[in-house]
């Protein structure tokens, strides 16, 4: 019998193959993922990971997903299945994971529908042939004797909010009670209505009736019409001298769906100034601004409008510390705030300007082709102030508008950022840390216009020149040859 004995060279493969093969099963078995966004914004946020961490009872997360969904849900079901993976491993032994499929199967479809899950219908275009399909993607989680219904997963930005948010109310004892003192009710705050009340109990509530809610914060919104009463007021004054934070988001001057503006007359100043802080009846403008739709006869256009002023991460205070460098508000026709001076009350400015910003007072031009740029009076200003006193909080922006639906229809930066913010105030920045998984748009500095065109002309230029040059020397590498 012969033996085959192999050479040094076959023997360096032969082990190359076998630690190939051996390396490949280890990774099979692990769950391996590179984040390369700004601040990690598609990893499981430290507030998840801290919460799934802190649960004292097993959790059960009953996933209902049907296999035909729509092939567009591809990558949210892969998210999905992602950060449940994620879930997993931070809640350990305590997380069970119930993945159901309701297809063609008609007990299961009626046990979703009676779950709360929504049966959802997906229209599709197959081999030029138009067809609807239905289908299930939503989770039920069950704490103890408690539970939390999502009915529909179809917001990839919002995903780990929408699940840990629902762990976190299961997992509490008490959820924080929020008044919103708004006189048009949910009008025009129906996303807002709906994010908030994922974390917060929200409560439409007015000042004839205020005495009859135990609150943990109040937000009072200006509508742009009503002028307070002197018994709001002092009512306004007595929910501020409370315990709980309150939250004034008013204009200083009232601009109207006609573009007309006027000074605002809801009379706050008369309690604000106690509490060292005024609203200004100006308009602040910025060359780090939104574009905005407008009407010309028949024609729509989309033009940069400086009175939608925005305001990237180095606008806000750092002390807020859920601010990261995706973070970008936008508030539509601001007034500027002032601190004044007190010995009783503590200011703190928490958010500013860019550099290049200047104020507008009467009369306003508000059509962007009568704007008038500055010349040499390009300063910051001050927009949200806090003022505080032995842990009463009251916080001032000088802007009613920006969590309204008008304002945050192609991500929800705006309302994240005021939802960050109560949080910070009511529960010390549980769920602050969790970013919304969308893509906003974080311009350059305003500052060093220079900067911005040679960005603006590589990105144009440079992945033409790249294939250019990749392309000429396979050229010369082939004639070589």
């Amino acid at each position: 019998m012969k033996i085959a004995i192999l050479s040094a060279k076959q023997l360096v493969i032969v082990l190359g193959i076998a630690l190939l093969l051996g390396l490949n099963i280890l990774a099979s078995t692990l769950s391996l993922k590179l984040d390369f966004s700004a601040g990690k914004r598609y990893s499981l946020s430290n507030s998840s990971k801290q919460i799934l961490r802190e649960l004292k009872k097993p959790l059960t997360i009953k996933l209902y997903l049907s296999k035909n969904l729509s092939p567009r849900l591809t990558p949210l079901k892969k998210d999905l299945f992602d950060l449940l993976d994620e879930y997993k491993v931070y809640g350990g032994s305590k997380l069970k994971l119930e993945v159901i499929y309701p297809d063609n199967d008609e007990k299961l479809e009626q046990e979703a529908i009676a779950e709360g899950i929504t049966k959802l219908q997906f229209s599709e275009v197959e081999q030029d042939k138009f067809s609807v399909k239905n289908g299930f993607i939503g989770a039920v989680l069950l704490y103890q004797e408690k539970r939390e219904v999502l009915p529909a997963l179809l917001k990839p930005a919002t995903l780990e909010y929408d699940l840990t948010s629902a762990i976190y109310r299961l997992s509490r004892k008490k959820i924080p009670s929020i008044g919103l003192f708004s006189s048009r009710g949910m009008e025009g705050l129906e996303t807002f209505s709906e994010l908030v009340r994922k974390q917060f109990d929200l409560s439409f509530v007015d000042f004839e009736n205020v005495d009859s809610f135990v609150l943990d914060a109040v937000v009072y919104k200006d509508d742009r019409s009503t002028q307070l009463s002197t018994e709001q007021l002092d009512s306004l004054t007595k929910l501020i001298e409370g315990e709980q934070p309150v939250f004034i988001l008013a204009d200083g001057v009232w601009v109207d769906q006609n573009l007309e503006a006027r000074a605002a007359e809801h009379g706050l100043n008369k309690v604000l100034q106690k509490y060292a802080i005024k609203i200004n009846q100006d308009l602040l403008l910025s060359l780090l601004s939104e574009t905005a739709s407008f009407r010309m006869g028949d024609v729509n256009y989309l033009t940069q409008y400086p009175y939608w002023v925005k305001f990237p991460a180095e606008a806000f205070n750092p002390s807020l510390g859920f601010i990261d460098r995706n973070t970008v508000l936008t508030l539509p026709w601001v007034s500027s705030v002032s601190e004044l001076k007190t010995k009783t009350r503590k200011t703190n400015p928490l958010i500013v300007t860019a550099k290049q910003s200047w104020s507008k007072k009467q009369p306003f031009k508000l059509l962007p082709n009568e704007i008038e740029l500055p010349t040499d009076n390009a300063q910051q200003f001050v927009v949200a102030v806090e003022s505080s006193n032995k842990n009463k909080e009251l916080v001032v922006i000088g802007n009613s508008r920006f969590i309204e639906d008008d304002f945050n229809g192609r991500d929800v930066g705006n309302i994240e950022f005021f939802i960050k913010l109560l949080d910070r105030y009511i529960n010390k920045g549980s769920l602050s840390g969790i970013s919304f998984r969308n893509i906003n748009y974080v311009p350059l500095s305003g500052e060093n216009k220079n900067l911005q065109q040679t960005v603006r002309y590589f990105n144009l230029i440079a992945p033409s020149l790249l294939f250019a040059t990749y392309g000429f020397l396979r050229y010369l590498r082939r004639k070589q040859l």
